[in-house]
């Protein structure tokens, strides 16, 4: 039997490995062309914003709809399934600006959406996570993820909607005074209605049958006494 040439093995091998690497850096190129280039055309209809909405002041002190977009993502990455993205997309050209939630009639396809929004929005858990796999000090909060397709800036677009019950109570406690920082941030006051609507409905549903979907944010928790030693 010939004996191996371990040499050319591992140029082979190490070609092999460089051309897989070209091959998913170029894949994933085409990719964030292909988003820049739809955002740019303004065909948003496979973009996914997450935005978090709270009570904050404006410069004069008056209680202000603020808003953070913290992760972008396309129907595909976040879903990972044409029958359900296809699923989605329908459920979605149903909806209207006064109830823009997106609801899907089959169970199991809606709790398989769930699943997406949460294990997409579990990018935000991150140090939580692993804080609390280490056996350091962290805390969580319980919100709820919505996911809708409401008005925006130019034309509508899919939204994960993540709040807590807060929320409401400050919005409660804003009442008229509340500004915006654009006009057309006052559009969200209808979704978060609607969503609020939909918190009491699903109270009295099984959980299975829920439209909205419990999500736990995660965070460590920094002890500032031994930090200031």
């Amino acid at each position: 039997m010939n004996e191996l040439d371990w040499s050319i093995l591992v140029t082979e091998s190490v070609f092999a490995a460089v051309v897989e690497a070209l091959a998913l850096g170029a894949v994933a190129l085409y990719v964030w062309y292909r988003r820049r280039q739809a955002l740019a055309q303004g065909k948003l209809e496979d973009v996914v914003l997450l935005s978090f909405n709270f009570v904050d002041q404006d410069d004069e002190g008056q209680p202000l709809l603020a808003f953070r977009t913290p992760l972008v993502g396309s129907m595909n990455e976040i879903f990972m399934n044409d029958q359900l993205v296809s699923a989605i997309k329908r459920a979605a050209s149903k909806t209207t600006d006064q109830d823009p939630i997106v609801r899907l009639s089959n169970e199991r396809l809606h709790n398989m959406m769930q699943r997406g929004l949460i294990n997409f929005s579990n990018q935000l858990n991150t140090q939580g996570q692993v804080a609390a796999l280490t056996g350091q000090p962290f805390r969580e909060e319980e919100h709820l993820l919505a996911l809708t397709y409401e008005p925006g800036a130019v034309t509508k677009l899919f939204r994960i909607i993540i709040i807590k019950q807060e929320l409401f109570t400050a919005l409660d406690k804003a009442g008229d005074r509340l500004t915006f920082g654009l006009p057309y941030h006052r559009d969200r006051l209808t979704t978060l209605a609607a969503i609020r609507a939909e918190v009491d409905i699903d109270s009295q549903r099984e959980t299975t049958s829920r439209v909205l979907a419990p999500f736990m944010v995660s965070a460590p928790v920094f002890d500032i006494s031994k930090s200031e030693q």
